[in-house]
């Protein structure tokens, strides 16, 4: 009886250390990814669109496809600033993750005046064949004060 506790109890430490390192974070990766979504948030401002539309892939892409024409004939300059990130949620194999990112943004329309906006946003990425891509972008809106 004691051998067969002492066995249970050996298993189930295993059993906790294979669940508890298969699910382990990849820091190294979660900053590179909070610095892909910096990058793209500012390509993106700087309408950098040969640098934004390859790091797309499926709703985002086609998203910003049919808005392409609408932002590359407004005239506005857009500025961020104050930038705060982290990885909200990556799963186990790390080949998707959400990057929830907060900045300023400051838009200026010249002649007309500029707005300051604080923007919340999460980039879901994926990787696809070595390289990580955004699929889907959601503005997120915060009730701050309540």
């Amino acid at each position: 009886m004691r051998t067969r506790g002492k066995a249970s109890i050996v298993i189930a430490a295993l059993v906790l250390a294979v669940a508890v390192a298969g699910c382990g974070r990849s820091f190294v990766l979660e900053k590179d990814l909070v610095s892909k979504s910096q990058a793209f948030t500012q390509d993106f401002a700087a309408r950098k669109w040969e640098q934004v539309m390859p790091v797309l892939t499926g709703d985002a892409l086609e998203s910003v496809k049919a808005a392409l024409p609408l932002l590359q004939s407004a005239d506005v300059e857009t500025k961020v600033t104050d930038w705060s990130g982290k990885v909200d949620f990556m799963n186990r194999s790390k080949d998707r993750a959400s990057v929830e990112l907060s900045y300023i943004q400051e838009q200026t329309v010249p002649g007309y005046g500029t707005t300051t906006t604080k923007m919340d946003v999460v980039y879901d990425w994926k990787q696809l064949a070595g390289a990580w891509k955004i699929y889907e972008i959601k503005l997120v809106q915060k009730d701050e004060g309540k």
